[in-house]
């Protein structure tokens, strides 16, 4: 197999390629931005989560459920990447680096830190503000967007699939499947398999422009509008007559459960840090490091079709590394500064 990096490697590079002309080469390229791009997601996504204090609270549940499904989204695009004779790399040189940009220059301008959730609705420094203009579609049903989205990039990874597969060839090799979170990791056999993963992913990221739906639960909202719900602090519901016909967040309040307070990672993560603190720090370090190695090396076992489970179980001794540092603090205000 292939292994693809892509350093300096932008979308809007790649979507400036002609149609109808794009190889396997690009393919790979595109895949493994869409391999980044999903990861990229996951750690603030979950640092926010470790600040709500009551794991069961529905912001908690909603900002774990999300992450979860941004890991489905990142095993469909390493198994699409497998299929187009790549290798995804995950560990090292290729894991994201906080506070800094998405991969591929999405957004360009967007800086993502993490940092935990903020106790007061609207702020415009919050991290679920950052959430929101993440998922940004690039048509919602409140309003449409300018600029290239990540569902522009996978829209045209679809429309060149077909092509390439038909003239290089397209499936097999190493898949890893079984349960994600809620979901499950399908293997990518066909071109139809992977555009049944890209459909799934763009409409549990930003929906439709006809519906908030996620896709595949019609009373699930796409991340896009859940993640605004909460910061809005208000429902998102469909206004009828007499009022204007619309969507809008003016439905029953949601207001913030009780919060850790944890503050925002600098650049280069927690540095001078001893005792207690600095070893359960480190800690968090020494399994999210772990989680990598062994993703990375999931994917690049045997050909054919393989259990997802043993690569994620280091899942479970990161989240435990995190509540013993969380747990150590009087009053938290370090989290994990995911350093790979």
């Amino acid at each position: 197999m292939s292994v693809t990096t892509v350093p300096g490697v932008t979308i809007a590079s790649l979507l400036q390629e002609p149609e109808g002309s794009c190889t396997k080469d690009w393919l790979r390229t595109s895949l493994q931005v869409a391999v980044q791009l999903e990861f990229a997601t996951i750690p603030p996504y979950l640092y926010a989560y470790w600040s709500v204090v009551d794991p069961a609270a529905e912001l908690a549940d909603a900002l774990l459920g999300i992450a979860w499904q941004e890991m489905l989204h990142m095993g469909l695009a390493c198994n699409m990447l497998t299929a187009a004779g790549g290798k995804p790399k995950i560990k090292g040189e290729a894991a994201p680096k906080y506070p800094g940009g998405l991969p591929g220059d999405v957004r360009r301008g967007l800086v993502i830190p993490l940092q935990g959730v903020s106790t007061v609705v609207k702020d415009p420094e919050d991290a679920l503000k950052t959430f929101v203009d993440i998922e940004q579609p690039e048509k919602t049903v409140l309003m449409a967007i300018d600029g290239p989205t990540i569902g522009q990039f996978y829209a045209r990874i679809a429309k060149e699939l077909p092509g390439i597969a038909a003239r290089e060839g397209f499936g097999g090799r190493r898949q890893l499947t079984g349960r994600i979170g809620g979901d499950k990791l399908e293997p990518i056999h066909t071109v139809d398999d992977a555009l049944k993963a890209i459909k799934l992913i763009c409409e549990q990221g930003e929906g439709t422009s006809q519906s908030p739906s996620g896709g595949v639960d019609p009373a699930e909202l796409a991340h896009f509008y859940r993640f605004a719900e909460h910061w809005e602090g208000r429902r998102l519901e469909r206004r009828k007559p007499p009022h204007e016909d619309k969507w809008a967040f003016t439905g029953e309040e949601i207001k913030r459960p009780a919060l850790h307070l944890l503050a925002k990672v600098p650049k280069g993560g927690w540095t001078g840090v001893g005792g207690d603190l600095g070893d359960a720090l480190a800690k968090c370090n020494t399994e999210y490091r772990q989680v990598l190695a062994d993703l990375e090396s999931g994917w690049d076992g045997p050909d054919g079709v393989a259990d997802v489970n043993p690569y994620v179980g280091a899942m479970f001794g990161l989240n435990a590394a995190v509540k013993h540092l969380i747990g150590i603090q009087s009053e938290p205000t370090c989290g994990p500064d995911f350093r790979a």
